[in-house]
């Protein structure tokens, strides 16, 4: 009992570690395909998965679009999917926020229909009560994702979604500078 007692302190202190250390990397990270090919690295390793994903919902709520992949047999960007249409697992994530552990091959995902046969976890991005897209891991291998596994993938996942939502407003930002920068040489001209 105390082996066991130190093995999952052990866990929960790497889990914790590997938190802690998206996050310093989110304050000092403001490339947001880095951060997305970062978070899917983190999250790969931290669940000793064979790879992992990370979707984004589009601008109209109704597209999860492939952002970012990891590991063995990674599918490229840019793979697109409906949501809102019940799909499992699309619906209990994104619809509802909810993590979840389930067969790849129950799933009508792209990216995890294509891991088949497997086990996935699947955990919202979500800042607040904004839902931004998912972070899923994938096992080739016959083991569950367990609760302490898909608690972990939840907190990475969440820095995840602050450091996108940081880099975005950071983007917009510079974007608006460079408006304000071109309307005033624009005036400037005009009363030259």
């Amino acid at each position: 009992a105390h082996a066991q007692m130190e093995l999952r302190v052990a866990k929960r202190t790497h889990e914790l570690t590997s938190a802690f250390e998206l996050s310093q990397e989110i304050i000092a990270q403001i490339d947001l395909q880095a951060l997305l090919r970062s978070a899917t690295d983190r999250a790969r390793a931290l669940t000793h998965a064979d790879a992992a994903s990370l979707c984004l919902i589009d601008q109209d709520n109704r597209m999860l679009i492939l952002s970012a992949g990891s590991g063995s047999g990674a599918l490229p960007t840019g793979l697109r999917q409906p949501i809102g249409f019940g799909l499992y697992p699309a619906d209990q994530v994104i619809d509802h926020g909810l993590s979840i552990a389930a067969e790849t091959a129950c799933t009508n995902c792209g990216f995890l229909h294509a891991r088949t046969p497997g086990q996935c976890a699947a955990v919202p991005l979500r800042v607040g009560d904004h839902t931004l897209g998912a972070l899923c891991v994938v096992r080739d291998h016959g083991s569950i994702f367990d609760a302490d596994e898909t608690r972990a993938l939840t907190l990475l996942a969440n820095s995840a979604a602050i450091a996108i939502v940081n880099a975005r407003l950071i983007e917009a930002g510079r974007r608006q500078a460079e408006q304000a920068a071109a309307v005033a040489e624009r005036e400037h001209l005009a009363a030259e």
